[in-house]
């Protein structure tokens, strides 16, 4: 892959002395995956794809001194995203029509989960990579418990909420959407069937 580049789609641009330089810039980017690299032009093109993956076509650009780094050691599989801080594996989908039982079929059809947003972190990370969604529900994982408690799918207690005010407000609805708000990206509870009115988004984690 040497002389050729890919800037297109790229989470970063930096200047960097060396191409150690460069990749340290990745590793603090935390969704970085690989970079692009020119030796004389010192420019470090940053992205959380591995081109080295057929599933991802050969870089568009060409030109003298680029050359390709990979700094993900394999944790996750080339067609899905990384996120470093979380050490957090996943692909982005679209349903028309909340399902959560086809958001759980379909992730543990690519061998995932549901993601769920376990912390301040996760659920900031979740407000910015899902900014521009065509949707302004995105379904995480949780299910609300007879007792009133909520679990994950593996039994697991669930211990960081981000409840909109007034919420959860019904013992029928038992799953989690987060939504656009006016505060912000906010948990709802939700019918985990519900009609073709109510389209989200959702994150299969691996």
């Amino acid at each position: 892959m040497n002389e050729l580049f890919e800037k297109s789609g790229a989470v970063g641009i930096t200047l960097a002395d060396n191409k150690i330089r460069c990749i340290r810039d990745c590793e603090a980017k935390g969704e970085c995956l690989s970079v692009f690299y020119n030796v004389d032009l010192k420019e470090c093109v940053m992205h959380n794809k591995q081109f080295d993956s057929p599933s991802f076509p050969v870089p568009s650009g060409s030109g003298a001194a680029w050359r390709y780094y990979l700094t993900e050691d394999g944790t996750c599989s080339p067609e899905n995203n990384y996120y470093r801080p979380l050490q957090f594996c996943y692909s982005v989908h679209e349903i028309t029509s909340i399902n959560f039982n086809d958001t759980h079929a379909l992730c543990a059809a690519r061998g995932g989960k549901l993601a769920a947003v376990t912390s301040q972190e996760m659920q900031d990370y979740f407000t910015n990579f899902l900014a521009d969604r065509p949707h302004d529900r995105i379904c995480i994982a949780g299910n609300e418990q007879p007792d009133g408690s909520w679990k994950l799918e593996d039994g697991t207690a669930m211990s960081y909420f981000n409840w909109y005010p007034g919420q959860p407000e019904s013992a029928t609805q038992r799953c989690i959407v987060i939504k656009a708000t006016s505060l912000g990206d906010m948990w709802m509870d939700r019918n985990c069937i519900t009609s073709s009115l109510y389209s989200c988004s959702f994150v299969c984690e691996y």
